[in-house]
């Protein structure tokens, strides 16, 4: 199973400081992981490669900045996607645990477990779905459009970061993930549900057709990193073959899961497949000037 679940938290007490960076959040998490499961936080943590879960920025504090102020009572929450069924179990067995009362560090500051929405029902940042199901629920619409709603960068050994939607890029980053957490099915040819034909050369025919991003800054304590955010929209050429196209269709859907580039673990490259009447037509693309997000104070009343 794919999940897409929230992390409800209240601000029980202020510390000395009240900046959370995507740091904190990510050594909560494990914390979190540790309480019900020690070796699975351990090898989380040590393994390199794509991790089997992303974490959002704390919201709705758009805690990446540095200038937020979180006062006790506030109430936040943090999207947490997992990849694999044992992650998603030790998370919630660990959070259905928690005796009550007992608060944790996060940053500067400590926090009450309010709960884990797992249902469309329990919140509309909820969500699951399966391998499979992406894969059969994939279209032939060869239009493809996708929403960063954080951060997004692509970092390559030896270049800078990245900070455009390239199609190589996002959808690479998506197979890569694709690849390493589907599970073995061997009705479906190679042994990966996605394991069509087509492989990578999916992603020669696509295209980006237009795009509507900005550049915004999440601070990491002693360094910042700079992403985009915003849509894009995809073409997916005449010359690709329909296998070819419900790859490309299964792995936008997948975005939602799995998220897009670098430090999707700490807060970057939340993402999303767009639908509907909303979506952007070719030669709207934008670069608009980079954001400068204003002083946040949270307090028990939002």
């Amino acid at each position: 199973m794919l999940y897409s679940v929230e992390l409800r938290l209240k601000v029980a007490q202020e510390g000395e400081a009240s900046t959370v960076t995507g740091y904190h959040v990510y050594a909560f998490f494990l914390h979190l992981i540790e309480l019900a499961n020690p070796v699975l936080s351990a090898r989380l943590h040590e393994e390199g490669g794509p991790k089997p879960f992303t974490l959002s920025p704390l919201s709705p504090s758009d805690a990446g900045e540095r200038r937020v102020v979180l006062r006790e009572g506030a109430r936040l929450h943090i999207r947490v996607t997992l990849l694999q069924e044992d992650v998603f179990a030790s998370l919630a067995d660990s959070v259905w645990r928690l005796p009550a009362g007992q608060n944790l560090p996060l940053g500067g500051v400590w926090v009450a477990c309010q709960g884990l929405g797992t249902t469309p029902l329990q919140s509309p940042r909820a969500a699951f779905t399966t391998f499979q199901e992406l894969v059969a629920g994939a279209s032939e619409e060869r239009k493809l459009a996708l929403a960063f709603l954080s951060p997004t960068t692509f970092r390559t050994k030896g270049e800078r970061n990245t900070l455009f939607p390239e199609p190589s890029r996002v959808l690479g980053s998506l197979l890569s993930r694709w690849n390493a957490y589907a599970p073995a099915d061997p009705s479906l040819g190679s042994g990966r549900a996605l394991a069509l034909p087509v492989g990578e050369s999916a992603v020669a025919g696509v295209r980006l057709a237009a795009y509507r991003l900005s550049t915004r800054m999440l601070d990491f304590g002693s360094y910042q990193e700079q992403g985009f955010c915003g849509q894009a929209t995809y073409s997916l050429g005449e010359g690709m073959s329909p296998d070819q196209v419900r790859v490309v269709q299964a792995l936008g859907a997948f975005a939602l899961y799995a998220g897009v580039g670098a430090k999707t673990t700490m807060g970057m490259g939340q993402a999303k497949r767009l639908e509907g009447p909303g979506l952007m037509s070719p030669g709207t693309g934008t670069v608009p000037a980079p954001v400068e997000l204003p002083r946040r104070v949270l307090t028990g009343s939002e």
